[in-house]
């Protein structure tokens, strides 16, 4: 009877136990439980947003997407007896998958890619064995393209994946795995704008991982599209004058500030960092020795020359220490003292007397000397500020900014006290000074409004924002001059730029440099009277600035007078007109005794 009732307890014991077993799972730990099976039988694929497509300023598409076809594996459902088949399909190696997968697993139910790009014979293929495989998926990805190839790379940019480490620091979480952001350009400069909002899928699947049904769609929200002020009639025009010219070439609007040309030689293919299988060509353009992916006009900063002998002027004009009677003799060299080292003028044979006018137009180093030696560096420092070298602007790509040294910054930067012999090659734009391109186009459109600093900007529909900057405006009038007969005089050293259509204001530069030739620079505005546009060419290593830019600015503004009046493009070769000084024998000039010949 006590082994009866022992029996009894024990087996109302067990029962008690399975019970309670069961109210905890089913109750007690019911939800949890429910939410675990969900997750097993639901996968959630995101859907990545497509970019706002890029447009210059007439509306030619310059970065729009495009449908790509990649091959995903869910890590979680997929089963690695599946490799050798799919690796023969996709053409790729095992390992390549095995490898791939390994690194998903951390993230076992967000898709891998193995393949990106896939064509329709590939996909075919997928399709036909998808009964075989589990949590194999074909994604549809709307990827980048760049219709103009290297025109305008570097201001567009280019887009690229999400990095770990990017991951890693996104404290906002504002990306997710495999996303594409701007890696270059406006691409990067306004990624946050072009960027949409990512969307997704909610798929049922089986034991299998095979997907049974949609459960629902979170759309994805398309970027902003963006408008750039750059015409790209214009812009290809010149990218096509520059040729193989290692350099930069931009044209301002000084009513708006848009920005209606700006190009850097040599450029690149933005495309390639969008093929998957363009590897070789990525890692070709990383190593060239040209460094065509640096936007040479905002990211390299160089020895402006004699085009800064603008500031220079301005400078000595508003201290006083020149004004449009002040000459000086230039014999072909200066010394600060007898028998000191000679800086030598550019025309070793010398321009005799020369007046401030005379000097910006034949580009006299000596006069400069001279004017420079009267001024202290800081003052042409705080000219160069107002003239915006040196000075941050709020462009919407990335860009650097010029040094504008003196006396603290020599001591600071190289720990050591300033020379006068630091501020005369100061004065004529050599020395530690360095500018950018953006920066000379800046300062030249500053002059031509003579009291505003304009606001450049490569998106259409900015609200200009200029500055003022308060120039003398009898000492403005007195550059101008200059400046006019840089280009329009039979002595100028800008001659090879004149077109018959307008008269316009110019300086050439030929700044001296390590490692190789003179750069050539030459910057200027147009047309003389009403100046609407500033426009710059630099050209590294280009020897003459009024040879070498001269002809190139001549061709530029030739191509834009015919495209801002519509005519139809020629196919002849654009003849520079030929100024008589130029094409005549070397003559004295009977008034001073000064060969003429195109120079600095």
């Amino acid at each position: 009877m006590f082994r009866y009732s022992t029996f009894r307890i024990l087996i109302l014991a067990i029962f008690a136990l399975l019970i309670a077993g069961l109210f905890n799972i089913q109750i007690i730990k019911g939800p949890y439980y429910f939410r675990q099976s969900e997750h097993n039988r639901i996968r959630v694929i995101p859907l990545l947003a497509p970019r706002g497509n890029i447009y210059d300023r007439n509306g030619v598409v310059l970065a729009g997407s495009r449908p790509s076809y990649n091959v995903s594996v869910l890590p979680g459902d997929f089963d690695k007896n599946d490799i050798p088949k799919l690796a023969q399909i996709l053409n790729i190696t095992e390992k390549e998958i095995k490898d791939r997968v390994k690194r998903g697993r951390k993230v076992s139910f967000m898709p891998v890619v193995l393949a990106r790009g896939v064509d329709a014979k590939i996909m075919m293929m997928i399709e036909e064995a998808k009964p075989d495989f589990g949590g194999v998926l074909i994604q549809v990805e709307s990827v980048r393209d760049y219709p103009f190839g290297e025109d305008a790379a570097h201001l567009v940019g280019y887009v690229g994946r999400v990095s770990k480490n990017e991951l890693e620091q996104d404290d906002e979480e504002r990306y997710q795995p495999d996303d594409l952001i701007g890696r270059a350009g406006i691409e990067k400069g306004l990624d946050d704008i072009l960027r949409g909002e990512n969307g997704g899928l909610q798929v049922e699947v089986d034991s299998r991982g095979k997907q049974t049904q949609v459960l629902s769609e979170r759309k994805t929200q398309k970027g902003q599209d963006v408008t750039l002020a750059i015409d790209m009639r214009l812009q290809s025009r010149v990218e096509e004058i520059m040729g193989d010219a290692k350099g930069a070439v931009g044209m301002m609007d000084l009513e708006s500030g848009d920005i209606l040309v700006w190009v850097s030689q040599p450029s690149y293919d933005p495309n390639i960092f969008i093929d998957p299988t363009k590897g070789k060509e990525r890692a070709a353009l990383m190593k060239d020795p040209f460094h065509p992916m640096m936007d040479r006009g905002l990211r390299s900063s160089y020895p402006p020359g004699s085009v800064f002998k603008v500031v220079t002027a301005l400078a000595a004009l508003e201290k006083g220490v020149v004004n449009i009677n002040t000459s000086f003799f230039c014999k072909g060299f200066f010394r600060l003292k007898p028998g000191s080292r000679p800086f030598k003028c550019w025309y070793s044979e010398g321009h005799q007397v020369v007046n401030i006018t005379k000097a910006l137009e034949r580009s006299c180093d000596v006069f400069f000397y001279n004017a420079g030696r009267m001024l202290e560096p800081e003052e042409i420092a705080a000219m160069s500020r107002r003239l915006g070298i040196g000075e941050p602007e709020d462009v919407e790509v990335p860009f650097i900014v010029g040094t504008v040294p003196d006396k603290n910054w020599k001591r600071n930067k190289v720990h050591d006290m300033w020379y006068q012999g630091d501020t005369i090659n100061y004065s004529i734009g050599q020395g530690f000074l360095l500018t950018t391109p953006l920066e000379l186009m800046r300062m030249m459109g500053a002059v031509a409004l003579e009291n505003e600093m304009p606001s450049p900007h490569f998106v259409k529909g900015m609200k200009p924002q200029r500055k003022k900057i308060n120039l003398n405006h009898d000492d403005v009038k007195i550059v101008k001059n200059g400046l006019l007969k840089v280009v329009e005089s039979d002595f100028g050293t800008g001659q090879y730029a004149r077109v018959p259509f307008m008269k316009f204001c110019g300086k050439t530069g030929t700044a001296q440099c390590t490692g190789g030739a003179s750069h050539a620079w030459f910057s200027g505005f147009f047309p003389y009277e009403k100046p609407k546009v500033a426009f710059i060419c630099f050209v590294e290593h280009g020897k003459s600035g009024g040879f070498t830019c001269g002809k190139i600015m001549n061709q530029v503004l030739l191509a834009w007078n015919e495209i801002m009046n519509d005519q139809p493009k020629k196919k002849t070769v654009v003849i520079s007109p030929q100024p008589r000084a130029m094409v005549q024998p070397v003559q004295p000039n009977q008034n001073t005794g000064v060969r003429v010949h195109v120079g600095d």
